[in-house]
């Protein structure tokens, strides 16, 4: 394949006015972070299948130790992502519960499970910011000041909280985007599910580029190409220097970008 072809490519991805960004959870794994979503085999992997904070107060001890844990865990930063976010102007859906992206700096448009810098109340569904009751919820006083129901934070979880709306609004930003970027992404989660048949074929149609850590996958209308990084560094080495990998979190984003920026500048 010659360069130029892969840099038409990538610019009918990255050079249009409305780019969306999906990233999936496994941004927050790579980030080693466990991910609580798994009774099987995440962190409540050790509890009973019939594991229940919403009617159980040791359960509801539990999943606060995990999230107080994860809001006092420090966060690794990503260049790659903030110089994507920054060159190309795109907007972020997230299917992360976690706040490492907001964190970082990084804006996020839409959080499709829900949002850890606040608190809700099970019962009666009184909304607190995270760090108004920060100190309370640090003395084990998981109750609403409100109404003393229990807190939980505000995201979608234990069949609790949906945030199906919210899900639907951003069905309707993927399909109206002019490209879309997949960034570890879960299709078992919002908003794939909801796409109708005709959502799916109109979305396919959509310039895209996916991204893992095992290989890049760039689809537009006119050409399809799937590779891994190491092959990325064998067949384009004048774009792609040995010593440009410095964001070990999802070097092939930093190797995109900088294939696609430095051939447009040669």
């Amino acid at each position: 394949m010659a360069p130029e072809d892969l840099i038409n490519a990538l610019s009918n991805v990255l050079q249009q006015r409305n780019i969306l960004l999906i990233i999936g959870y496994q941004f927050a794994a790579s980030h080693g972070y466990p991910h609580y979503r798994d009774v099987q085999s995440g962190t409540w992997s050790t509890t009973s299948a019939r594991f229940n904070p919403l009617q159980n107060s040791k359960h509801l001890n539990i999943v606060w130790d995990w999230f107080l844990w994860r809001a006092a865990t420090p966060v690794k930063s990503s260049a790659s992502l903030h110089l994507l976010q920054q060159q190309i102007n795109c907007r972020i859906i997230s299917q992360n519960i976690d706040t490492c992206l907001q964190e970082t700096g990084i804006h996020v448009d839409t959080a499709l499970y829900g949002n850890l810098q606040q608190v809700k109340c099970i019962q009666h569904s009184h909304t607190l910011p995270y760090h108004m009751i920060e100190q309370s919820l640090h003395l084990r006083n998981f109750q609403c000041p409100t109404c003393q129901s229990p807190l939980l934070p505000d995201v979608q979880m234990f069949g609790w909280n949906s945030k199906h709306s919210l899900q639907q609004t951003a069905v309707l930003k993927l399909l109206q985007a002019d490209s879309v970027i997949y960034l570890g992404e879960e299709c078992d989660l919002a908003p794939f599910p909801l796409l109708s048949r005709s959502q799916q074929a109109t979305l396919q149609s959509i310039p895209s580029l996916h991204v893992n850590h095992q290989r890049l996958s760039l689809s537009t209308p006119h050409f399809k190409f799937k590779i891994t990084l190491e092959s990325m560094r064998k067949q384009f080495p004048q774009y792609l220097p040995n010593g440009i990998m410095a964001d070990a979190l999802i070097p092939e984003v930093q190797a995109l970008f900088v294939l696609w920026e430095n051939a447009a500048n040669s």
